[in-house]
């Protein structure tokens, strides 16, 4: 093979040879590639597979990132957890029946006194079948909950947003893995309340066959073969089903091309149906294996972690988002890198870092162009419209002058004098507010004018907080001078991660952003790496004399810089620089035919809306007196994001009612309630007000205002053009058009759909022509 023809074949192939060399470069590690080591990693890979594929069966039949497939599983997983470290099955046997068990007390005290030695007594009396029984009976059952869950969600949600852009729908699962959190979390509670039926203990050791094989260094049992054996059966079966089934290949030719399936009579939203029942089915398979392999380990926590998530899509980007077989081979390679680097350094933290570098530069190979279709997916990345202000027509008016004032002042009294009336606790949440508004608000300048989706913009905060933290204790700078560096150093770090944004757009923006949120958490706060350079402690100093310490100070220190950002949002917006930023957005093309530089547009907005961001996150740093890694969690910049949503991402009162959500669902001081409030409120908003609360709030104002304007007839176009309003209406109706000699209207023959519809061909009569 010639050089020519070589370099022509690596081409198109160069993210393939990336992960190649990503596996051979292991080899050079302090400790090299054991062979358990990757045979274990083999093993971890196949549970990602499983979820891998159900992103990838969606992403294909939708073209949506599902964000709620990892925490399907966890649903599932906590459910078959729960239902065999219970016993739950054979204690309803039990309880039904007491002379059935003989050999055990049929006094209900003894489970409560022994709740540890149930089963253990349940063996030695000879009734193990019953555990046995109940273990693959709470599999089977675990099993079904998952894909009829994932139905469910697709035909009583998804379908309501068929017609809306894609990254619309991906918000949407956002939202649902949220409510997926709160379910979790609810099930331990609400279905096993009985202390009695805590046997304490997972029967995974007395029902699964007691093998082990050993490779060097590890020691592999059963449920890691059951694992590996599962994953490559499905991949074998879904393989067969789309190359060799009818409903498969229609599955394929729908996900290729919708428009044209539709054409051919294919229902495209059955089939979406199928392919969300599948991906329910792979995330229960992938938990309950997960939890057979590892028992109580194998159960994910009742909260929303963005690790897994982020690995699971790692895979589906070396799968190049389409492929099933590369699935398997990508999630037999990332687990094998993990394996192999936790064996190396016992750290995730060399692994973190590793797995962000390696999905921004797949999809950087990967996305040298967009289709014309993603395009106008992203172009229509979230349909938010702005606020209009109050037309001029209008301002002057006393009754609206009046109720504006009153507003105002109305606010302004709430602001300033609520930290009087409130606990100290409620005045420190109420800085939290502020602090997030700030930074919704640089969401609002990246994400709702630049149309840059990012799901990692509180990491941009923890770089803010880490530098300001880290320059306060070694150099004693006064605390402004802290928050403006944070807040520099913030908009360099943006800009680096904006470079590969002019690549990567939408959602594949969101994959490489939500990884950046992963490796900040892991590599920049722990302790165990660049953290260990952060003060354990951040005191508050006196500014002016007055002292930070004091939450009521705090507030409204937190209160002025909201303020100055507030204002320079604002002025923004009136710049050309926010005006070039949203034509970019809309239509990327038509911008730079008018001479806007698209490179410097999005460049300037990751630099701005990162320092604005870092500056929170130095103020939050103050706030939360050190830069702890849960205050700075992933999972924080993934609600920020919904808040904005529910708030609205095309006004500015956006960041303002998102915050105001989030601190109004925190009062009550109930995790599952937040998670669940929030995931709500975003499918709520989005189903009702497209626009957010903002937008809401706009149309009730200018339904006031136009009803203003008529009893004033005063003609406002802006609030009337699309009203009739009696006399005001101005516009003159549009005529009939005529045929040429005369006769009745028609509609001319080349609008016609005839003969594709044969009940409309039939009902419609054919028209003579002209003069006939």
């Amino acid at each position: 093979m010639t050089p020519a023809l070589l370099r022509a074949w690596l081409r198109p192939r160069l993210d393939l040879v990336a992960v190649g060399v990503c596996v051979v470069a292991l080899f050079f590690l302090p400790k090299g590639v054991p062979g358990g080591i990757a045979a274990l990693g083999v093993v971890s890979g196949s549970a990602i597979a499983l979820q891998a594929l159900g992103v990838v069966l969606i992403l294909r039949a939708t073209r949506v990132f599902n964000f709620a497939q990892v925490q399907l599983g966890a649903v599932t997983a906590l459910l078959f957890f729960e239902l065999i470290h219970h016993s739950q099955f054979v204690l309803f046997a039990y309880d039904a029946c007491n002379s059935c068990f003989r050999g055990l007390p049929n006094d209900t005290t003894f489970l409560q006194a022994n709740p540890s030695d149930f089963l253990k007594d349940l063996f030695n009396a000879g009734y193990g079948g019953w555990v046995v029984a109940n273990f693959w009976l709470s599999a089977v059952l675990s099993f079904l909950l998952a894909p009829l869950l994932s139905w469910v969600v697709y035909m009583l949600v998804i379908r309501r947003f068929d017609n809306a852009p894609r990254l619309i729908v991906t918000v949407v699962t956002l939202a649902l893995a949220l409510i997926l959190v709160a379910v979790a979390g609810a099930i331990p509670g609400l279905v096993f309340q009985d202390a009695r039926l805590d046997t304490g203990v997972t029967p995974n050791d007395k029902v699964l066959p007691s093998w082990s094989l050993t490779i060097a260094p590890t020691i592999f049992h059963f449920g890691d073969v059951l694992l590996v054996v599962g994953a490559g059966v499905v991949v074998l079966a879904l393989a067969a089903f789309f190359l060799f089934s009818s409903t498969g290949v229609a599955m394929r030719g729908a996900a290729d091309n919708p428009r044209r399936a539709l054409t051919l009579g294919i229902s495209v939203a059955q089939l979406s149906g199928l392919s969300w029942l599948f991906a329910g089915a792979l995330s229960g398979l992938a938990a309950i294996l997960s939890v057979i392999q590892n028992g109580s380990s194998g159960v994910t926590s009742a909260t929303f972690q963005v690790g897994p998530l982020v690995e699971v899509l790692a895979v589906a980007v070396i799968a190049r988002l389409v492929s099933l077989p590369l699935v398997l081979v990508g999630a037999a390679a990332l687990g094998v890198i993990s394996q192999v680097f936790f064996w190396n350094y016992s750290s995730p933290v060399q692994f973190d870092a590793a797995l962000l570098v390696i999905t921004v530069v797949l999809l950087l190979l990967q996305q040298s162009r967009q289709s014309r279709a993603e395009l106008e997916a992203t172009a229509a990345y979230l349909a938010a419209r702005e606020g209009r202000p109050i037309p001029r027509e209008l301002r002057g008016l006393p009754v609206v002058d009046g109720w504006v004032r009153a507003f105002t002042v109305v606010v302004a009294i709430l602001v300033v004098g609520l930290p009087f009336v409130m606990s100290p606790g409620q005045v420190s949440l109420g800085s939290v507010i502020l602090i997030y508004t700030i930074v919704g608000l640089s969401l609002l300048v990246l994400t709702g004018w630049a149309g840059q989706i990012s799901l990692g913009q509180f990491a941009i905060s923890a770089v803010g907080g880490y530098v300001a933290a880290v320059i306060a204790t070694r150099t004693g700078l006064f605390i402004l001078a802290d928050l403006v560096i944070g807040g520099l150093v913030g908009a360099v770090v943006a800009v680096l991660i904006g470079l590969p944004a002019l690549r990567l757009r939408g959602l594949y923006l969101a994959v490489s952003t939500l990884a950046f949120a992963s490796a900040t958490s892991s590599v920049l706060l722990n302790p165990d790496a660049l953290g260990r350079f952060a003060p354990s402690t951040l005191d508050r100093p006196t500014v002016f004399g007055f002292d930070l310490n004091n939450e009521q100070v705090f507030f409204y220190f937190s209160l002025i810089f909201l303020a100055l950002a507030f204002l320079a949002v604002m002025g923004l917006r009136r710049s050309r620089t926010a005006r070039a930023l949203i034509a970019c957005r809309d239509n990327e093309q038509a911008a730079q035919s008018f001479g806007i530089n698209l490179l410097r547009a999005r460049l300037e907005a990751f630099a701005l809306s990162g320092f604005i961001a870092a500056f929170a996150g130095a103020l939050f740093a103050y706030h939360e007196h050190g830069v702890e890694p849960a205050a700075f969690a992933p999972e924080v910049s993934v609600t920020i994001f919904n808040l904005v949503v529910i708030g609205g991402l095309g006004s500015l009162a956006g960041p303002f009612l998102g915050s105001l959500v989030y601190g109004a669902l925190n009062l009550f001081s109930n995790p599952i309630l937040t998670i669940l409030g929030s995931g709500v409120g975003v499918l709520l908003i989005l189903v009702l007000f497209p626009d957010g609360l903002s937008g809401m709030l706009y149309a009730v104002r200018d339904a006031w205002l136009r009803r203003v304007a008529i009893r004033y007839r005063i003609v406002v176009p802006s609030l009337l053009a699309d009203v009739r309003a009696g006399s005001l209406e101005t516009q003159a109706p549009i005529a009939n058009k005529a045929r040429g000699d005369g006769g009745g209207t028609f509609v001319p023959v080349r609008y016609r759909l005839l003969g594709q519809w044969d009940k409309f061909a039939q009902e419609q009569p054919k028209e003579k022509p002209v003069g006939a």
